[in-house]
């Protein structure tokens, strides 16, 4: 299970447990990593079991389970007139790439790309971009 409470002014707060932590918490706790790298979040989507942050910049962080490429790990595949950011304004963020992240991690298939919006589904991500 897991539990955001986003504030319009980029904060992050979780009441459930972050991956790799060793007990469980129940009380509200600060997510610092955007903090810590100086990033505003804009936007947050929960899925199954991953989470996406778009921030004010139009990047997109992925973290949570990698299977079935939830987390836009490349190589990217599939779908090739939705993966490929040149050449549509949205972008299904599939892979099949399986690690998990326990940490926040760059999906750097969009890193020269500008994100305008995102959403998480059961197992998928759906991305509309700047062109």
């Amino acid at each position: 299970k897991q539990v955001l409470l986003f504030a319009t002014t980029g904060g992050l707060l979780t009441i459930s447990d972050l991956p790799g932590d060793k007990e469980e918490h129940q009380e509200p706790r600060p997510v610092t990593f955007f903090r810590e790298e100086n990033l505003k979040v804009a936007h947050v989507s929960c899925g199954r079991v991953h989470t996406v942050f778009l921030t004010d910049d139009g990047s997109l962080w992925t973290c949570g389970s990698g299977v079935y490429g939830r987390l836009g790990a490349p190589p990217i595949s599939s779908f090739p007139h939705l993966s490929d950011p040149t050449q549509s304004s949205v972008f299904m963020l599939q892979a099949t790439g399986k690690e998990d992240q326990v940490v926040p991690t760059l999906v750097e298939s969009l890193a020269d790309s500008r994100v305008a919006q995102v959403e998480c589904g059961y197992d998928f991500n759906l991305a509309l971009l700047h062109v």
